[in-house]
């Protein structure tokens, strides 16, 4: 599986999510990599893990990251 279909299908249920991801690494590659890396901002755990259940922590740290809050 190449990195364009990985992201694709780890953020099918999430169009916002994607969306921001694609503005901020602007290829998919550099977007699935943010996404497989453990963050300390979500207590040690992959973005990818928490698409399903949990979206809004993904989605307010891109936010976060957006405004440039990195606190």
């Amino acid at each position: 599986m190449n990195y364009e279909t990985m992201f694709e299908h780890l953020v099918r249920d999430n169009p916002e999510i994607k969306k921001i991801l694609l503005k901020l690494y602007l290829e998919p590659e550099r977007a699935t990599k943010w996404l497989l890396v453990p963050k300390a901002q979500l207590n040690g755990v992959a973005p990818a893990e928490l698409l399903e259940l949990e979206p809004n922590r993904v989605l307010d740290l891109l936010n976060q990251i957006q405004r440039g809050d990195f606190s």
